[in-house]
C-alpha cells in the first residue's frame, strides 16, 4: 500500500507504526511525496493508496496541543529508564500563563499550509528558547 502527500505528514511514522503492528508477516507499506513519479509496473500492482495531505485547522490545533503538552507543559519532567539519569540532562520547567484553547486555535490558523513536521519543530524551537532564559516562561505572546 503506498502512501503519498507532502513531506512531513506522517507517511514513515504511519509505515513504522504498521510494521511494528500488523499481525501479518510481510507488509509492504511505500511512502512517497511524488505518486507520479512511480513507474506504472508498480502502479498496476497496486490496489489500494492512502493520502496524507497536509493538516487543516482542526489536526493543527491538535498537533499543537500534542507538541505544547509534550514540549513545554512536561519539559523538566525525568523520563523513566534504566539509565536516563546519566545520559540526559535534566532540562528546566516551564511555566505556561495565559495560553487557552483560543489562543492555541489563533496559533493553528496562522499555521495553515503547514506540515506536521513544520509544527514539531515550531514547538521544538520555543521549548529550546524558553529553556535557555532565565525564567522559563511560555505566554500567550509568544
Amino acid at each position: 500500500m503506498p502512501f503519498y502527500g507532502p513531506p512531513g505528514t506522517g507517511k514513515t511514522m504511519a509505515a513504522r507504526e504498521l510494521a511494528h503492528k500488523s499481525s501479518k508477516d510481510i507488509v509492504l507499506a511505500l511512502a512517497t511525496n511524488r505518486p507520479g513519479d512511480l513507474d506504472s509496473a508498480v502502479v498496476d500492482r497496486i490496489d489500494e493508496v492512502l493520502e496524507f495531505p497536509l493538516p487543516g485547522e482542526e489536526e493543527s490545533f491538535k498537533l499543537l496541543k500534542l507538541y505544547l503538552r509534550k514540549y513545554i507543559a512536561e519539559a523538566g519532567e525525568r523520563k523513566p529508564g534504566l539509565f536516563s539519569h546519566f545520559f540526559k540532562k535534566q532540562q528546566k520547567k516551564i511555566e505556561i500563563k495565559g495560553v487557552t484553547e483560543d489562543v492555541i486555535k489563533e496559533a493553528a490558523a496562522k499555521t495553515e499550509g503547514f506540515s506536521g513536521r513544520e509544527i514539531v519543530k515550531i514547538m521544538a524551537s520555543v521549548q529550546a528558547a524558553r529553556t535557555a532564559c532565565w525564567t522559563p516562561l511560555f505566554s500567550a505572546k509568544l
